[in-house]
């Protein structure tokens, strides 16, 4: 995505937040889409959802799409959530300087 490959050992090489649930899961299906013909794989993170699974799944994501919240629940509380590698940051904030992707 956005020119640049990502293996699974690579860990999260692009974070997408995103205020409403409703554009997080849009996003994430439609990567689950796109996925089979690439080679990433993409991760939601958002509340409601069980935190362990996410936890557990967090590793071998690629593209973590994530609700603020949630996101920084597991920045707080996941061990070994790391962003090391982080290419490219994304948000649909209104009044942020992220409201589109931007290279980090």
């Amino acid at each position: 995505m956005f020119g640049c490959s990502s293996r699974a050992w690579d860990g999260i090489v692009e974070l997408i937040f995103l205020s409403f649930l409703l554009q997080a899961i849009q996003i994430f299906e439609v990567l689950r889409k796109i996925g089979p013909y690439h080679s990433f794989s993409a991760g939601l993170v958002i509340g409601g959802k069980n935190l362990k699974d996410e936890m557990d799944r967090l590793t071998r994501m690629n593209i973590l799409i994530a609700t603020p919240g949630r996101l920084l629940q597991h920045m707080d509380q996941t061990i070994g959530f790391e962003c090391d590698n982080l290419q490219l940051l994304g948000s649909s904030f209104p009044s942020s300087p992220l409201t589109s992707l931007r290279r980090v």
